[in-house]
């Protein structure tokens, strides 16, 4: 018996519950739909109605297996701030680390966050 990984949904706007079952369907690496099930393991809410209608998280093991990537590959790379003050120093930072000008790191706009702001990296290591 396959046993469906545990995956943590904001909110209960997609109208789950934990112990429910969620299908999620996807593009995998060569470009292909993909879907795959998860159990639902626990709702969370940040506090932001469009991320709470939409984000899932799931084990990084389960969807890289389902999207055919490998521990090295990456498309997206989200990270949090705790000062936005700060959020245009640390995407000149990260962009520098990079190094790769075919990468592009931005930050959130608008930042509806409050306090803390995300720098979205935008990397494709493949």
């Amino acid at each position: 018996m396959n046993i469906p990984p545990t995956v943590l949904v904001a909110l209960a706007k997609l109208n789950l519950r934990i112990g429910k079952k969620l299908v999620y369907t996807t593009t995998d690496v060569s470009g292909e739909i993909v879907s795959e099930i998860a159990r639902v393991a626990g709702i969370f809410k940040t506090g932001v109605n469009e991320v709470d209608g939409a984000m899932v998280l799931l084990p990084i093991n389960s969807v890289r297996a389902t999207l055919h990537y490998d521990a090295r590959d990456a498309t997206l790379v989200a990270v949090t701030i705790d000062d936005q003050r700060h959020a245009e120093r640390m995407r000149d930072e990260i962009a520098a680390a990079v190094g790769n000008p075919q990468r592009e790191v931005l930050t959130w706009k608008p930042n509806s966050f409050g306090p803390t702001s995300s720098i979205w990296a935008l990397l494709s290591y493949r």
